[in-house]
């Protein structure tokens, strides 16, 4: 028997006798005591890297040297030894192997490459459980919001042995990060603060409390600058600075209520009550001038900023909860994580129902941000955070997962989109390095660009070929034309003959 590389567990099974892959969504055959996954898909294999075994103690499976589990669509009996990652990735005969079955070396090496530079960079301990996090957009800073009301801010740098390694030219696979604390404010009631962002010049902080109320602080000195005491009538569960205009944010409450708040004047500008349940998310659409809103009872609202008036509200016969949403591909998607596990994906302008749906995660999706136009990064109760791109809708790969699969919270990304935020039930804000995801897109596009270089010289060299052949073709029939054939040579000569 081979070394076997570690496959994730805690998969989930329907109605057919079968599980589906934490990884990548794929249907594959459960043990039958205990309706565990009994063997994996490659992309699995290449991804979180955990043992999986069987919670009856029946059986525990693995793929074999040919990995005919995959090929043959049955699972194979293997010896209970699940050997370390480096042994593992050192067999490079059985990754090849692997990789045939995905589809394409490239692909393999990307999932590898993918699992083995996503590393945590930093932990940001904290004296309690977060509700929630974000960054500023003009300075390495992160600020958190606890259960027990308390906000922090923490100023994170790379770590002085990336810097090290970056003066002396060695490789580092993952960006390492420190963190200074330089802000702590407590709440003088103890209420929860359960959601927080920073206004768009990063200068003042804008919290939610269980209490409805809304403050405003001075990110540097922690120093209320605007309070709104039971704002709502209802605990705050999301608040969403608006682009371009410093003292707008939107507000959503777990009863429901939307708001549009001004928060140098004071009042709200949109108060929307449509929603029937809990705001779960929020989200602006820069193109289009307007912000969007999703609600635990499966619809989703979107508002116009310059008329301050509701442009559209979805069906209410949803049968899945709404709980995340982003907008992608230039403001023509919206991208909706569900409790199911499904990514519903909304067109603008269409919004009666989901124009396309996305199944693979096990769990719900709490959490997603966009890390581009095409891809976005989500969260799931399963404790794992997967690179999605969208439209043709795959898996990239996962960035990393909370210890003991506790759920993903909140995610942020930093304003470089170097640095994402993870937020758990472990009293911490994990920090994730993205830089490999630049390298790719980088090296994609030197591969694009070299291909049309090449692509533009020969199509240059191509037109200077047929220019030249343009030219030279009159030019040889005017030679042509002055040069007296052989049958005129023929008689001169016989005329100076004769004479």
């Amino acid at each position: 028997m081979s070394q076997n590389v570690k496959v994730p567990g805690s998969p989930i099974c329907n109605m057919f006798n079968s599980c589906l892959c934490k990884v990548c969504g794929s249907v594959l055959p459960c043990c039958s005591a205990c309706r565990r996954l009994a063997c994996v898909c490659a992309r699995a294999k290449l991804s979180l890297l955990r043992p999986v075994r069987c919670r009856c103690s029946v059986r525990t499976y693995a793929c074999d040297d040919d990995f005919s589990c995959i090929t043959n669509g049955a699972p194979s009996r293997c010896q209970l030894s699940y050997p370390d990652v480096s042994a593992a990735a050192g067999g490079v005969n059985q990754l090849l192997g692997v990789a045939a079955i995905i589809g394409s070396l490239s692909l393999f090496e990307s999932y590898q490459h993918l699992h083995m530079a996503f590393q945590s960079a930093c932990e940001v301990l904290l004296p309690d459980q977060p509700m929630d996090c974000c960054f500023s957009s003009n300075a390495p800073l992160i600020a958190s919001a606890l259960v027990t009301g308390q906000v922090l801010v923490h100023r994170y740098q790379q770590a002085d042995n990336t810097a090290d390694a970056e003066q002396h030219g060695t490789r580092q696979e993952c960006t390492s990060y420190s963190a200074e604390q330089l802000l702590s404010r407590s709440s003088s009631k103890g209420a929860s603060c359960r959601a927080i962002t920073f206004t768009q010049n990063g200068n003042h902080l804008v919290c939610g409390f269980e209490t409805g109320s809304i403050l405003q602080l001075d990110a540097g000195t922690g120093k209320v600058v605007t309070r709104l005491t039971a704002a709502h009538q209802a605990g705050i569960n999301r608040v969403l600075a608006i682009p371009q205009q410093q003292s707008l944010v939107a507000v959503g409450d777990e009863n429901g209520l939307l708001c549009l708040w001004d928060l140098r004047q004071q009042k709200t500008l949109i108060t929307y009550k449509k929603h029937t349940d809990f705001i779960t998310g929020l989200t602006v659409a820069d193109k289009q001038q307007a912000f969007v809103a999703v609600s635990g009872d499966g619809t989703l609202s979107v508002h116009d900023l310059r008329s301050n008036k509701a442009l559209a509200h979805s069906e209410t016969d949803a049968d899945d909860e709404l709980l995340s949403v982003v907008v992608v591909k230039h403001g023509k998607k919206l991208v909706c994580g569900s409790q199911s596990g499904v990514l519903a994906l909304w067109s603008w302008g269409y919004w009666n129902d989901c124009s396309d749906r996305f199944p693979g995660h096990p769990e719900s999706v709490d959490a997603i941000v966009t890390f581009d136009e095409d891809t976005v990064i989500t969260g799931s109760s399963d404790g794992a955070l997967r690179v999605i791109n969208i439209l043709p809708n795959k898996l990239i790969g996962v960035v990393g997962e909370h210890a003991d699969d506790m759920p993903v919270e909140r995610l942020a990304v930093s304003a470089d989109r170097r640095v994402l935020a993870s937020t758990s039930h472990d009293n911490s804000v994990k920090l994730w390095d993205l830089s490999v995801l630049h390298d790719n897109d980088e090296s994609e596009w030197t591969e694009a660009d070299d291909d049309a270089e090449v692509a533009e010289q020969q199509q240059g060299a191509n037109s200077q070929t047929a220019a030249a052949g343009r030219a030279v073709a009159p030019a040889a029939a005017a030679a042509a034309a002055n040069q007296p054939s052989n049958m005129q040579q023929h008689q001169a000569a016989s005329r100076e003959a004769s004479g």
